[in-house]
């Protein structure tokens, strides 16, 4: 009825043309509701009811607009916020925000969906609580919110990155309430409209956020993406839909590693890096494993990428050790495709080999679920522990996602256990997932087994894992993944800051090619970390 009466109003201010409106809004009503059964019938009258409005008054888009955003302060639907956005496509001021509680599904399975429904309904207030009246904040899915701004001034993404962190922040904030999450976390993909070269037809601005915010999600809780032109509206990159293009990559040396530092927590010390595979390619620029990682597998390269970032990634180190860098040890990632290949250890021992590096430099990380489901009379637990005989060092990555048994720990004589980013994430402001950390690490220090606390995004959290005595950190409140020369730079910079040890350590460095490690329990520097 509130619809009706508006449409009444508006016809009393056209001067007497209300039955042209109402002939327009007859016609369009009844094919409505031919159409579509009734449902979308109200919002099409809206619509139609605007654009001949605006025939008649000269004010067809702010009609349209006003439509489309209800009254001032509502909080509308995902149809209406897409059309809006479509309507603003060419605005340069016009601003699109998508933001997802992340892991909105496994809060559901664990609390219930009628608590995943409240939490849904707070952060959506809260989200309309801190914008303008005039600017428009939808409901896109369970757990998702699409916000469309406007900017005081055209293309200004620094202002535009600010107002996304600030809607970011207050949209995570903890809700305090009994019976929810602690704290959760929010990630987000914003794209200005200015900046739009891509991406046209329908919920281009939707689209395009949409884009951002898989990106932000692949890098990490807590993320938020500025969408780029150069990434495709495509499922996949084109770049990596072609077996032949995938190869002639390999071949001409564009995907191999970056670096991200690892450094005791309570010195500072630089102790490691963790190698992350990145396709430089020559037309979309750097490309993260969630751009391609899917694709290569599907086309058979695993085996291929798993070689590369091993070579790449201990001659890196050689040469570091070659120009004078303190690195102890690089440590790349093995997939569950990896371990079940016989010839792995046999592969690895020959990389070792043709780098002239001891094995103790090389860390090898699996997830915690393929060795929770490692069977003992299979090829991956076999693997394993020949790797661990091998003298490489073994870390249990993802720790507290799976079901890694105390038992799986000792079997596969595991060197470290990372714990999961899902598990720091606001350790400084929530106790119980500080509680939980705390009794991971008693858990590791009674097994004699070292820790590394992955996915570091806060000074905060950094200082909470020192307290606790964790003795590895790692993530952006360190330093982002780097291209080897920039790791350089960097860690120069970060050992002029970093007073060094009472005693240096002097681990074994290098060894002749032919000389093999003999037994499983001698690791160099005691098998933990340098």
């Amino acid at each position: 009825m509130s619809l009706i009466r508006t449409v009444r109003s508006w016809a009393a201010r056209t001067d007497g043309r209300a039955a042209e409106i109402g002939l327009g809004l007859l016609t369009l009503m009844t094919l409505s509701f031919l159409v579509s059964g009734g449902e979308g019938m109200v919002f099409s009258i809206a619509l139609t009811t605007a654009f001949y409005l605006g025939g008649v008054t000269g004010g067809r888009p702010r009609m349209v607009e006003r439509l489309l955003q209800g009254e001032p302060g509502a909080i509308i639907g995902e149809n209406r916020i897409c059309a809006l956005a479509d309507h603003r496509v060419a605005d340069p001021k016009a601003l699109f925000l998508l933001l997802e509680i992340d892991g909105f599904g496994d809060i559901s399975d664990r609390y219930g969906t009628s608590i995943a429904s409240e939490l849904h309904s707070a952060v959506l207030k809260r989200l309309r609580a801190q914008v303008r009246s005039d600017d428009s904040v939808g409901q896109m899915a369970p757990g998702q919110f699409g916000l469309l701004l406007t900017q005081s001034a055209p293309d200004d993404l620094e202002n535009a990155l600010q107002t996304a962190l600030r809607l970011q922040r207050a949209a995570g904030a903890p809700l305090n309430r009994r019976g929810f999450p602690a704290s959760f976390t929010v990630s987000g993909g914003m794209v200005l409209a200015a900046r739009m070269t891509s991406l046209p037809g329908k919920n281009a601005l939707p689209r395009a956020a949409a884009l951002a915010l898989a990106q932000a999600q692949s890098e990490g809780p807590n993320a938020l993406r500025s969408f780029n032109p150069r990434i495709s509206n495509r499922t996949t990159d084109p770049a990596v839909e072609d077996d032949l293009d995938i190869a002639a990559a390999f071949q001409r040396g564009e995907i191999g590693p970056w670096f991200q530092p690892q450094i005791e927590a309570d010195t500072g010390r630089v102790t490691g890096v963790e190698a992350l595979a990145r396709w430089t390619h020559p037309q979309l620029g750097l490309l993260t494993p969630w751009r391609f990682l899917s694709a290569l597998r599907d086309a058979g390269f695993s085996a291929r990428l798993t070689q590369a970032m091993l070579e790449k990634s201990l001659d890196q180190l050689a040469e570091w050790d070659r120009i004078g860098l303190e690195l102890p040890r690089v440590s790349i990632n093995l997939a569950a495709e990896d371990l079940v290949d016989p010839a792995l250890p046999d592969r690895i021992e020959w990389a070792l080999d043709r780098s002239g590096l001891m094995p103790a430099r090389l860390g090898l990380e699996v997830l915690e679920t393929v060795i929770a489901n490692a069977d003992p009379e299979e090829v991956t637990a076999r693997n394993l522990i020949a790797l661990g005989r091998i003298g490489c060092q073994l870390d249990m990555d993802d720790f507290g996602t799976g079901s890694a048994s105390i038992h799986g720990i000792r079997r596969f004589d595991i060197d470290r256990i990372k714990i999961d980013r899902s598990l720091i994430i606001g350790l400084d402001i929530n106790a119980e997932q500080h509680a939980m950390v705390a009794a991971i690490l008693t858990m590791a220090r009674q097994l004699n087994v070292d820790v590394l606390a992955e996915g570091v995004e806060t000074p905060g959290e950094y200082a909470v894992l020192a307290q606790l005595g964790c003795r590895h950190v790692q993530g952006y409140a360190i330093a982002p993944p780097m291209a080897a020369a920039e790791f350089i730079t960097w860690l120069k910079r970060h050992n002029a800051r970093v007073p060094p040890p009472v005693t240096p350590p002097a681990p074994e460095r290098l060894r002749p090619p032919t000389e093999r490690r003999a037994t499983a329990t001698h690791k160099a520097l005691d098998g933990k970390t340098a």
